[in-house]
């Protein structure tokens, strides 16, 4: 049975894979876009079954398969898809055709030190990967220009969302309040348990008022938790994002370990990876 998604996100089925959509991003009819699942593949052990991360210790070959079920169910070209090497900052990087293939077959040709992609080249599919990581996608349907951000903690508090958004903006003229997000299943506020020091500095990083909105104290001395949707959703409006134009799957990974990878809740963090992927169509409506 498939889960509950949060208000503007749904379940799609092609070629045998399972995986999420942002329904406003389907509607605007100029993106091919999803969010995998651990289903469909062909990885085995913790890695089972459509592992997409090429650093874990998984089989390259069964990755590399993996890679292209998931480019072919999103009627995306694996060929043209950018993977950055993840580094949990808030580098951005302006990505075009000369980039196509980076990071796909193999590690060393991966966009060192990067966790956002923006481009406004078509047929480019901006990939990033996750196990309980925040996913952001963001979409200016006037200018047709995309971007792609991985925020854990440390990229939620260097407000990897809002340094994306302004990296659109400088580079292709975006407002704010055009633009679509969906922030995608990552480690949910019911199980993400930081300690006091990663607590202390990442509320510090937000407003007095919304601290009550992004972190709680446990019951048990010392326990806190963090709410990385809501903490991206207020840096995402801080920059000027309409609150109406930004849906949050609502789906915790660690809770949901049968649909996804979890990092944190994986034996000795042994755990494959989910992929976002977003990429402007060919045949866009204003083509």
């Amino acid at each position: 049975m498939k889960l509950e998604l949060g208000m503007g996100w749904a379940w799609r089925q092609r070629e045998g894979i399972d995986y999420l959509v942002i329904e406003a991003f389907e509607r605007s009819g100029i993106v091919q876009h999803g969010f995998s699942t651990r289903k469909g593949g062909v990885s085995q052990g913790p890695y089972e079954s459509l592992n997409i991360g090429l650093h874990v210790g998984d089989d390259s070959d069964r990755v590399r398969i993996n890679r292209q079920r998931l480019a072919t169910a999103l009627a995306v070209s694996s060929e043209r898809m950018v993977v950055p090497a993840q580094v949990h900052g808030n580098q951005v990087k302006v990505v075009t055709g000369r980039h196509a293939g980076a990071g796909v077959q193999d590690l060393s040709s991966a966009l060192p030190g990067v966790d956002a992609l923006v481009t406004q080249e078509t047929d480019l599919a901006l990939c990033t990967v996750y196990a309980d990581c925040v996913p952001v996608y963001i979409l200016d349907p006037v200018h047709q220009a995309i971007g792609l951000a991985h925020a854990g903690w440390k990229g939620t508090t260097a407000q990897i969302g809002a340094q994306t958004l302004q990296q659109i903006s400088a580079s292709f003229g975006t407002k704010a309040r055009d633009c679509l997000i969906g922030i995608g299943p990552s480690v949910g506020p019911c199980c993400y348990e930081v300690d006091r020091s990663v607590w202390r500095q990442f509320t510090a990083a937000f407003s007095l008022k919304d601290r009550a909105r992004i972190s709680q104290v446990g019951t048990i001395s010392n326990r806190f938790y963090l709410n990385l949707w809501e903490a991206n959703r207020l840096t995402l409006m801080a920059g000027g994002v309409l609150a109406a134009n930004i849906w949050i799957a609502g789906i915790c990974t660690r809770c949901h370990q049968d649909w996804f990878y979890s990092y944190r809740a994986a034996e000795g963090q042994e755990t494959g990876r989910m992929a976002a992927v977003l990429a402007l169509r060919i045949d866009r409506l204003s083509a």
